[in-house]
């Protein structure tokens, strides 16, 4: 017998699927030492698709700095235009910042609070905004156009700027005090302040292209003007943070770094920088704003990769590198938390004037997501409601629906009876287009909100993503709790003790499974060539279209995977963005007629519908079975046979998909034989 983990810890080192418990993760929690959880699913709040009162705008970029004024209001710095949210059980506004003076933001723009007001950071100048909301504009100016202007504050006492390869110190009446003067190859892009000194990261200037040495880390007391710079071992630096009595960085080679006063300590990596894999190009920038905080001894991380592509066939190498929010964690290790999501949260002000008791009719102006998406009331008294219950829609037409206790309720038209209705009555609904995506380009800045409510938990955060026709979005997303999210555990390879092996049983320990949940077993014990298959690559970019919810086309040339199909392996298609991004699901039908490949499943995608378009990996993962609400046993034990027909192997490997909120399991007991013993 064989039990995972071994040392009751589940750990994710990601240099070798041969170490640790865990291979590797998507939208996982683990907090809580010894158990693998669930995360809470992602809600985008807003973003640029058009101008939607309360839903998105236009004028809304990718997001450089999130400033907390007080519980669930805060300021917000994007590449294009300030913004101002306000969210609690009875408001959902986020609008841009049109008060006069308000700064012209771009891409060099950041924020930060300094003096009790909000510094931001334009192309070539500073304003501010007081308590009050008003804007004083060109506090300092004459900085460089074109370079980021980065801020962290020096003992509350100064402002510190970032300006090409100079880091600028400005007192409190905002006169320029010290200019620190960096070699003229480099350029600031971030930095921190902890415990009296000052991190300064770096990439090569935009004028060095072609020039063959790395990025370095300038450590600055905020005194002197020069300082003397430490290699970083990457072509170029992507964030940094106070972390401890320190620093930690983050590098383009996905490294995390940890500065001990005379060098570096690696703290982490992704698991690309062991595949020898490069994340973007060598002078773009990969995120914007400070893609890294810090919860306690824990360091969260907003990441968009654009691996590049390698191998026959130039793909993006995603699977076990999913974009998103990651956990540094020393007990765990780098793990993947969160991922960002297009499926949109919607708020309604509905009056009792507005509650038809007759007919359990609920009337509204703001959009009304398909019937079978969740709705919960946060605020207000509605007859036959439970406030901060999760229920769903039943869609009736673009400003009526009604609200079901279960899903299949919604579906089939079965509504609540609401006996009686408050003045006023305060509900969020939410799309279910998406259960995240893995392949999210570019990122942004990320922030905690402090505490938990019926509609927000966590992080608050910035994304760019693809929507339903693949075109790209720039988004706010927030963790939301009680809703159905999506996410597994692969577990490392498990080497057998003699030639091969073959597994008898498969035990899995798990907490009681509420009516949502589900843990989805899946199995496999042998490479092919090739595969995993990936869409987009680098040479044609292609994409699946679904021409409805359980199958569609692509140009994507799987013949590795047709080949292996057709001899009896099974496979899973796994959406990493677009319609249904984060669902998995087993291929039934694989054929091939002038250069298309057409795919059927097994289940319904959820999302997905005729014209409507993903990205997505192909990999020869096996069912073995699932427990659900239903089925599961009093004790809590999930016995699986696997048995002779799954083949002996010299190492297996299982993914443990976990569907529901904070579904969660303890340890995995593993019954094999010998099949070829050792000579």
């Amino acid at each position: 017998m064989i039990k995972l983990p071994v040392n009751t810890n589940w750990t994710q080192p990601n240099n070798s699927d041969r170490l640790g418990s865990l291979a590797y993760t998507k939208n996982i929690n683990l907090d809580e030492q010894g158990y693998i959880k669930l995360s809470p699913r992602a809600i985008s709040l807003f973003d640029s698709s058009g101008n939607v009162t309360n839903i998105s705008d236009e004028d809304f970029n990718y997001l450089s700095a999130i400033g907390r004024s007080d519980y669930g209001t805060m300021n917000l710095v994007t590449a294009d235009e300030p913004f101002n949210l306000t969210i609690n059980s009875n408001t959902k506004d986020i609008a841009e910042d049109t008060a006069t003076d308000n700064p012209n933001c771009d891409a060099t723009s950041h924020g930060i609070w300094w003096q009790n007001c909000w510094y931001v950071s334009t192309n070539t100048t500073i304003s501010y905004k007081d308590i009050n909301g008003d804007w004083t504009a060109d506090a300092i100016g004459s900085l460089t156009s074109g370079k980021r202007h980065y801020m962290a504050v020096f003992d509350d006492s100064s402002l510190l700027v970032t300006d090409g390869n100079t880091v600028k110190k400005y007192n409190t009446s905002h006169a320029l005090t010290v200019t620190l003067t960096l070699p003229a190859d480099y350029e600031a892009i971030a930095l921190a302040y902890n415990g009296g000194k000052v991190g300064i990261i770096t990439r090569l200037g935009s004028d060095t292209s072609g020039e063959n040495k790395n990025c370095k880390f300038f450590p600055w007391d905020g005194s002197t003007t020069s300082a003397s710079g430490y290699d970083l071992g990457a072509y170029t630096s992507v964030s940094i943070i106070p972390y401890k009595s320190s620093f930690a960085t983050l590098t383009s080679e996905g490294q995390i770094l940890g500065w001990n006063g005379g060098g570096f300590t690696e703290l982490a990596s992704f698991p690309f920088f062991y595949k020898d894999k490069r994340w973007g190009n060598l002078l773009n920038y990969l995120t914007y704003g400070n893609p890294m905080i810090v919860d306690g001894d824990v360091i969260y991380l907003n990441v968009g990769f654009t691996l590049d592509g390698t191998g026959k066939k130039q793909e993006y190498p995603l699977v076990g590198n999913p974009s998103g929010i990651w956990c540094y964690d020393p007990k765990v290790g780098l793990y993947h938390r969160w991922s960002p999501s297009i499926s949109k949260a919607y708020f309604h002000t509905i009056t009792s004037a507005n509650v038809n008791l007759t007919t359990n009719t609920f009337t509204t102006l703001s959009p009304i997501p398909p019937a079978g998406s969740p709705i919960r009331l946060t605020s207000g008294t509605v007859g036959g409601l439970i406030l901060g219950e999760t229920y769903y829609i039943i869609y009736i037409n673009s400003t009526k629906f009604k609200i079901a206790l279960t899903k299949d309720d919604a579906i089939n038209g079965v509504a609540i009876d609401i006996t009686s209705a408050s003045d006023n009555n305060y509900f969020w609904t939410y799309d279910l287009i998406d259960y995240g995506s893995s392949y999210s380009t570019i990122s942004g800045a990320l922030s905690l909100w402090g505490y938990s409510t019926l509609y927000s938990k966590d992080l608050i955060f910035g994304s760019y993503q693809q929507n339903t026709s693949l075109a790209g979005v720039r988004n706010l997303c927030s963790i939301v709790p009680f809703l159905e999210n999506r996410g597994y555990g692969v577990t490392t390879k498990i080497f057998t003790n003699s030639v091969s092996d073959n597994i008898q049983k498969l035990y899995i320990k798990h907490r009681p499974l509420d009516t949502d949940d589900a843990i989805v077993v899946k199995f496999k014990n042998r490479d092919i060539f090739n595969i995993p298959t990936y869409a987009p690559n680098a040479i044609t970019n292609d994409e699946f279209i679904w021409t409805n919810s359980t199958s569609g086309y692509t140009s994507t040339d799987l013949s590795e995977v047709k080949t292996s199909f057709d001899n009896g392996h099974d496979m899973e298609f796994e959406i990493l963005s677009g319609a249904g991004a984060g669902q998995m699901v087993k291929i039934t039908s694989i054929t091939y007629l002038s250069g298309i490949y057409t795919l059927g499943f097994e289940d319904t995608i959820i999302g997905a519908s005729v014209g409507l378009k993903s990205n997505f990996v192909v990999e020869n993962w096996k069912v073995l079975d699932l427990v659900t609400y239903s089925t599961q046993t009093e004790n809590g034990v999930f016995e699986i046979p696997i048995g002779l027909e799954n083949g002996d192997s010299k190492w297996y490997q299982f993914k443990i998909e976990l569907r529901g909120y904070e579904t969660t399991i303890e340890e995995l007991l593993i019954i094999n034989q010998t099949q070829k013993p050792s000579l």
